[in-house]
């Protein structure tokens, strides 16, 4: 495989084990992809239901607020991503799917 990743997606178990969410093992990654030219990475919390979107500016990923209704967007998948009642809503054009 060559070239960059236009997309990272990295799971965190901080819900379930707290001590190694302090030291940041998931997030001291966000530098290191934004210096290699990544230009999204979404960090997923499964036992929340809810996601986290950094974006690539100026060489850094840093976090994408989420809209008026609790959206984030990725613009590299096209999705639109919100927690909804507990579950996480993934929706496109034509589509949606709920997890």
């Amino acid at each position: 495989m060559e070239g960059i990743a236009t997309l990272c997606t990295c799971g965190s178990s901080c819900s379930t084990r707290p001590r190694r969410c302090e030291n940041g093992e998931t997030y001291e990654k966000i530098d290191f992809y934004g210096r290699v030219g990544v230009r999204e990475m979404i960090v997923a919390h499964p036992h929340e239901r809810r996601v986290e979107l950094f974006r690539a500016l100026g060489g850094r990923l840093v976090p994408v607020q989420p809209g008026a209704e609790g959206e984030l967007t990725s613009e590299v998948l096209g999705i639109v991503l919100r927690t909804v009642d507990g579950k996480l809503e993934i929706s496109w054009s034509g589509g949606s799917a709920t997890v």
